[in-house]
């Protein structure tokens, strides 16, 4: 790619810049990177969200590990991310529904390297995944190995502790 063009073009002339050394890791062939393994598990130190006054049934419900959507019933639609009105008509009046924890990889991307608090916990990988129910919901996958993560594949929801005896939604090979 560019990265990769370039980094070969600074290494002819001898003038490839220490902070450029460390994008090497971009030009590698997939599979000469690691698997993902148990993507960053449960070690990940994350911070507990404060939840709004119309996120917290959301934010409450994860607690007892149940993934709810909001739905409207005029436009008889679900909707994800939490609002505090219907993205179809900008009313208010939505109705909370468990989600069915089933869906399907849409699209990812691995993190080969990160910041904190996930630095040294990479690879990881980062989905849209298409709930049963017709949303999208931004996400890790977790416990799949590299070569097996395919847009169109099955997963199920699973749940990563927060301190404050919240869940984060995952999700795992169905």
């Amino acid at each position: 790619g560019i990265i990769s063009k370039r980094l070969h073009q600074n290494e002819a002339k001898g003038t490839l810049p220490e902070a450029e050394l460390q994008d090497t890791r971009i030009a590698q062939p997939a599979a000469s990177l690691p698997a993902i393994g148990f993507l960053i598990e449960f070690e990940v130190e994350r911070q507990a969200p404060a939840p709004l006054n119309y996120s917290k049934p959301w934010w409450d419900a994860t607690r007892e590990k149940k993934l709810l959507l909001q739905y409207d019933p005029r436009n008889k639609k679900y909707q994800f991310y939490v609002r505090p009105v219907s993205i179809y008509d900008g009313k208010r009046g939505l109705e909370w529904h468990e989600a069915s924890g089933e869906g399907e990889v849409f699209s990812f991307t691995i993190a080969d390297r990160a910041r904190p608090p996930f630095q040294g916990h990479e690879p990881y990988a980062i989905a849209l995944v298409t709930l049963k129910e017709g949303v999208n919901i931004m996400t890790h996958v977790v416990r799949c190995e590299r070569e097996a993560l395919k847009i169109g594949m099955k997963v199920k929801l699973t749940w990563i502790p927060l301190p404050n005896g919240m869940f984060l939604p995952a999700f795992e090979p169905a």
